[in-house]
């Protein structure tokens, strides 16, 4: 009888003494904490990478040539009345004559002129005169059959 009494009373402190399962108060604040650092971390990184003014000036100058292209430069050609694969092919090596971003600003009305503040801001200053982008056609010559290889004339400020 001693003995079973005995080795309740041990069962019992060990249990007392045993790490109980489960998170403790302890564990919920540290993983709040990790959580939140590493919340403010990747936070960081894509607002630098997605606010930085460079990359934005970039991404508008890629969308404001591809619809320039598309909707304006290649009907254009399209209506010149000229055979366009043959007029195209003289230009699948050197590419199409540069085009200017005041030209891209500028037609159909001005309708993209509200996008010079990505061009000329307290970031950035590029010269519309001078910054700008050539299409190369390629085979088979249709409206998205083409690369565009930019000229920058920008100053990055501060």
């Amino acid at each position: 009888m001693i003995r079973q009494e005995e080795s309740q009373r041990l069962t019992w402190q060990y249990r007392q003494a045993a790490p109980k399962p489960g998170f403790t108060l302890e564990k919920i604040y540290l993983l709040v904490v990790i959580a939140v650092s590493s919340f403010v971390v990747i936070f960081t990184l894509v607002m630098q990478i997605w606010a930085n003014p460079w990359h934005m000036t970039e991404n508008k100058m890629q969308s404001l040539a591809k619809e320039y292209y598309e909707e304006y430069y290649y009907p254009q050609l399209l209506s010149s009345g000229n055979n366009l694969t043959t007029m195209l092919s003289k230009y699948q090596e050197s590419g199409l004559p540069l085009v200017y971003l005041r030209q891209m600003l500028l037609y159909d009305d001005a309708k993209n002129h509200d996008k010079l503040k990505y061009f000329q801001n307290s970031k950035i200053n590029c010269n519309t005169n001078v910054t700008g982008a050539r299409f190369i056609p390629f085979e088979p010559y249709g409206v998205k059959d083409y690369r565009i290889e930019y000229v920058w004339s920008c100053e990055k400020e501060g």
